[in-house]
């Protein structure tokens, strides 16, 4: 029974070192033991792996293709796993890549409507956020930032500072050119929540969203500041995982 697993896993490292041939062929070992013990879940599983592989690819319509099978199966059961959240998110950001933004809404609204749980909550804050994104990407500011809002909102009261940083980063992009002032405020209390967390990718994130908007307001001296702050920030994370890399040889 450990064997598929052991498969999937194996097709997902292949995936991500953008060897698709061994990722297929380790994926269809794994089908083959599942249909041999009838394992219906673990078939989703590999299905939903195949849809990972193709999308490390850049085939959207293969990856869609086994995404879309996986959904459907999930749909049929009365209560959702968390896979299920999952996969809305990334079919909507799939269909976001292709130009569709009303199926990649479609999807994402579906997730939001049928997550209620507390044990999901992470997954519904990132497609409040992605669904957030559809409508900043179709110019529709107002709506963008009631979802964004609702994120934030969502965020501190199931006490998820990390994605209540991510909110606020949001916010505070769609804010840049109406509200500079505002969107200072937010990117600098979604800093301070970040350095508590001691999350440096997020704070250089942070740094980069800051400089673009001193850029805007001329203050090339704080922009330079800031992007100075992320570079550092980027090195060290740099660093830090070439001696992991080090260490591990």
């Amino acid at each position: 029974e450990g064997i598929p697993g052991a498969y999937d896993a194996l097709g997902l490292l292949d995936a991500e070192d953008k060897n698709t041939a061994m990722a297929t062929a380790d994926m269809g070992n794994a089908l083959k033991f599942y249909e041999d013990i009838h394992d219906s879940s673990g078939l989703l599983e590999t299905y939903h792996g195949l849809g990972t592989v193709y999308e490390e690819k850049g085939d959207i319509e293969k990856a869609l293709s086994y995404y879309l099978r996986v959904l459907v199966q999930y749909e049929h059961r009365a209560v959702k796993p968390e896979a299920y959240f999952v996969l809305l998110d990334r079919i909507g950001h799939l269909y976001l890549k292709k130009g569709n933004t009303d199926a990649a809404l479609h999807y994402l609204e579906e997730g939001i409507h049928n997550s209620p749980s507390p044990a999901v909550k992470d997954t519904q804050l990132t497609l409040l956020n992605a669904e957030g994104k559809v409508y900043e990407q179709r110019g529709e500011k107002a709506k963008a930032l009631q979802y964004y809002k609702r994120e934030l909102d969502e965020a501190k009261k199931y006490s998820k500072p990390e994605e209540e940083a991510r909110a606020l980063i949001s916010i505070a992009h769609v804010l840049k050119r109406q509200n500079a002032g505002q969107s200072l405020a937010d990117l600098k209390t979604a800093l301070h929540i970040a350095s508590d967390l001691h999350e440096p990718k997020l704070e250089a994130s942070i740094y980069q969203a800051l400089a673009g908007v001193y850029q805007q307001q001329n203050d090339y001296r704080e922009a330079m500041n800031a992007l100075e702050e992320q570079h550092r920030l980027l090195d060290s994370l740099l660093n830090a995982d070439t001696a992991k890399d080090i260490a591990a040889m």
